[in-house]
């Protein structure tokens, strides 16, 4: 088997017993200190929920919408970890077994992101590259169009993100595209299309925190795009992000060939800890002020209620007293810029006594799967 090939039931195997080795490895570790940490400390949690609408048009009204009621986990929470907060068990381990990001350009097939429309009886009618993501002040949008071949209906819509698999004949790689099922949404009443109709179906993606007093002041418009680029995981879903430095980078899914690296992903998670003066801003690129940063435990969860999700967490042991007003997930790109995704400004300050344990965690919440 090639390093890149991507079997499916042995690679979700493979994947989810790396991820826990990994956590248990790094829970072993030492935090990042000479200190021994005492049994109590003090933590800052925040979490960010993924919802969505549904909306359907046939001839330009809108003839349906509703909450969508997936991702579907089994795949969802897994590529999210692995893509969007890359560690070790991905970078080192992972990576040379199987594709996490992007499709090549040598690729034979439909290198974009699709959506399928299937009628009551479960019969595919429509099927369609998605158009590049739209972004808003909440969320972002993602929209595909049809034209109906006949009387027809529509029963379930479904969101596919492609990835490279390679095959050999005869010693020969012969790299093909392959789609995962990502979404899945079941009409709360079949659509009624008439042949000839002209139908566009649009999510709506937005964020929420798990924490009603912080309204939306976790993510940032960053979080957005990064989130994006990962549903898409092609072309059609090339994003700019801004780094730290200010400047702007895009994040490209793609790849040259089947055998080569995606040309700017993420590449390291860092949870970063700052004591600056700052308010919470949705365009905000960096903490005010850092004070310690350390390579996170990603964890992912598959198995809902309530649904799929994803565990970003890190303990710290400083060396003297900190006041922590500002936390944050950090990415660093396959160009060496570092991207502030998430972003929590705390209400009141923590005060934490040197030699004494603090731990972040984030935690990314996706719509169960049906």
């Amino acid at each position: 088997m090639t390093g890149l090939a991507k079997p499916a039931p042995k690679r979700r195997l493979l994947l989810a017993g790396a991820a826990l080795l990994l956590a248990l490895l790094l829970l072993l570790q030492p935090v990042p200190t000479a200190r021994r940490a005492p049994q109590v400390g003090a933590k800052v949690e925040a979490g960010v929920v993924v919802r969505g609408f549904v909306r359907v048009y046939v001839g330009g009204a809108l003839v349906a919408e509703q909450e969508m009621h997936s991702f579907v986990w089994e795949y969802a929470t897994r590529e999210l970890a692995a893509r969007v907060f890359p560690v070790p068990w991905v970078r080192e381990w992972a990576q040379p077994l199987t594709v996490t990001w992007g499709v090549s350009d040598d690729s034979q097939g439909l290198r974009a992101a699709t959506m399928s429309l299937k009628d009551t009886k479960g019969s595919k009618w429509g099927d369609a590259a998605l158009d590049p993501p739209v972004f808003a002040e909440s969320g972002f949008s993602v929209s595909a169009s049809f034209t109906a071949p006949h009387d027809t209906n529509i029963s379930v819509i479904e969101i596919y993100q492609p990835y490279t698999d390679v095959t050999y004949w005869d010693s020969t790689a012969y790299p093909a595209v392959v789609h995962d099922l990502m979404v899945r949404d079941y009409m709360e009443s079949p659509v009624p299309v008439a042949g000839g109709s002209r139908v566009t179906v649009t999510y709506d993606f937005v964020f929420e925190s798990d924490q009603p007093e912080l309204r939306y002041e976790i993510f940032t418009y960053n979080w957005y795009r990064m989130f994006a680029a990962w549903l898409y995981n092609a072309g059609n879903g090339k994003v700019n992000v801004t780094a730290t430095d200010g400047s702007q980078a895009l994040v490209d899914p793609t790849r040259p060939t089947w055998d080569s690296r995606a040309r700017n992903v993420p590449v390291d998670t860092f949870i970063v800890v700052g004591d600056g003066q700052v308010s919470f801003s949705k365009s905000a690129f960096r903490v005010a002020r850092e004070v310690a940063r350390a390579e996170p435990v990603v964890i992912y969860d598959s198995h809902p209620p309530p649904a799929g999700s994803v565990v970003v967490t890190r303990a710290f042991v400083f060396d003297r007293d900190v006041n922590v007003t500002e936390v944050a997930v950090y990415v660093r790109l396959t160009d060496g810029k570092e991207v502030m995704l998430l972003y929590h400004v705390l209400g009141e300050p923590v005060a934490v006594k040197a030699g004494q344990p603090f731990t972040v965690t984030f935690r990314v919440y996706l719509v169960p799967g049906l």
